[in-house]
């Protein structure tokens, strides 16, 4: 469950193999847009606690810039198997991540970290309103 990092954190295989050396890198690559804010807040926050400084901490978060009929569907069609799907924007998130810092060059779509034009997840998130975007985070 990653809306509770710490029972993960606490588990003897952690444990065991990270030691207490915590300077690691982290990655939550599409789990953010299916946690409220409060839940991802808490998953930044107890990471931060429990990392080294020097860590870093990657992430992906969808920001819906200007919903369609397409997207509302789309999140329509989460919620029709109980799933819930949340949207950020990059200003919100920001806030979100404090103490976090971010990391040159800042918060960019897929598009801008790949260098790919043919990314169909992104092209077709953008078609509904939405992108997704992803960053770097330092302690």
């Amino acid at each position: 469950d990653a809306s509770t990092p710490e029972k993960l954190l606490e588990m003897e295989q952690v444990k065991t193999l990270f030691g207490t050396n915590h300077k690691v890198v982290v990655g939550l690559n599409g789990i953010c847009w299916f946690l409220d804010k409060e839940q991802v807040r808490h998953i930044l926050r107890v990471l931060y606690d429990w990392v080294d400084e020097g860590s870093i901490l990657f992430f992906t978060a969808f920001d819906n810039e200007n919903p369609t009929e397409e997207f509302n569907l789309f999140v329509n069609m989460y919620k029709n198997i109980n799933q819930p799907f949340y949207t950020v924007t990059k200003n919100e998130f920001k806030e979100m991540i404090i103490p976090w810092k971010i990391e040159e060059p800042g918060f960019l779509s897929l598009e801008e970290w790949i260098g790919e034009e043919s990314i169909t997840t992104e092209k077709s998130t953008r078609s509904m309103g939405g992108s997704i975007f992803a960053g770097f985070l330092k302690k």
